[in-house]
């Protein structure tokens, strides 16, 4: 685990002592990132622990990208896909050569463009972990439990059981 310099946003289980949960809420408050690197087959990828706002980031891109639909206008498949796809574009702040060089090219390329699902939901299931983990590291002993956001469980690689099921639209997803 790294604590790095929070890049600018664009516009739109281990015990540890007082002193190291310390040190990651202040890092956090501070602007500064707390990143991991997660190894994939295809290269390395840098996650960083995503703040609330970051989460709202992700919630304003499902927004964009279901045109402002609610999630039941769309397959569980097609909610699946745009969720992890938004987090992934927004938690992931360091990709392997091969991912540069097709934002040089394209600019507006996302991991929406990755035609590989298993992959997809490993590195989300891998980075919502990461935040997690790094969110219990961050609380202070004796506090509640969190049972995390509900997108925060596992995602199977298959895309059957969508991320959004069981909730209700009228939730205001």
């Amino acid at each position: 685990m790294e604590i790095v310099d929070r890049k600018p946003r664009k516009a739109a289980g281990n015990t540890m002592t007082e002193t190291e949960e310390e040190r990651l809420f202040s890092a956090v408050i501070a602007g500064k990132d707390i990143t991991e690197i997660i190894h994939t087959d295809r290269g390395d990828f840098t996650v960083k622990y995503m703040t609330f706002s970051d989460l709202i980031e992700v919630g304003n891109i499902i927004a964009r990208r279901n045109g402002g639909l609610p999630a039941n206008a769309f397959s569980e498949e097609t909610e699946r896909i745009i969720e992890m796809t938004a987090f992934l574009d927004t938690a992931i702040v360091d990709y392997p050569e091969w991912f540069k060089r097709a934002k040089e090219k394209n600019p507006y390329f996302s991991f929406a463009d990755i035609p590989d699902d298993d992959f997809i939901a490993d590195l989300y299931n891998r980075g919502r972990s990461f935040r997690g983990g790094t969110l219990a590291k961050i609380r202070r002993k004796g506090k509640r439990e969190d049972s995390g956001t509900p997108s925060e469980k596992p995602v199977e690689a298959s895309m059957g059981g969508g991320v959004f099921e069981g909730f209700s639209s009228e939730r205001g997803v």
